[in-house]
């Protein structure tokens, strides 16, 4: 399941799952990134297994996870992605990637 909150997570913020994954920070790839580490981290995940999950240190997703905190603080649109990714399940997803 945790996969299948990647592409969503892709598909929502329109940027490829290879640059969700990868360390670019242009094209909106550090938003969307930083959207998941929030969701997931709502969803009960720890900072570890999130790391794991996309190939990061913990404390590279901590900083992730407060750097979206302060970027739903400024941009309700973003807070609403995010929510909504969070609120996400996978029912509700066609599971096609947005290259």
């Amino acid at each position: 399941m945790k996969t299948e909150i990647i592409l969503a997570c892709a598909r929502m913020f329109n940027v490829p799952t290879a640059r969700l994954k990868g360390y670019a920070r242009c094209d909106g790839a550090k938003e969307a990134r930083f959207a998941l580490y929030r969701a997931l981290r709502s969803r009960g995940n720890s900072y570890s297994a999130i790391g794991a999950l996309l190939d990061r240190d913990h404390s590279t997703v901590l900083y992730g996870v407060r750097e979206a905190d302060a970027m739903m603080a400024a941009c309700p649109e973003y807070a609403a992605k995010v929510a909504e990714l969070t609120a996400w399940r996978p029912a509700y997803f066609n599971q096609k990637d947005p290259t």
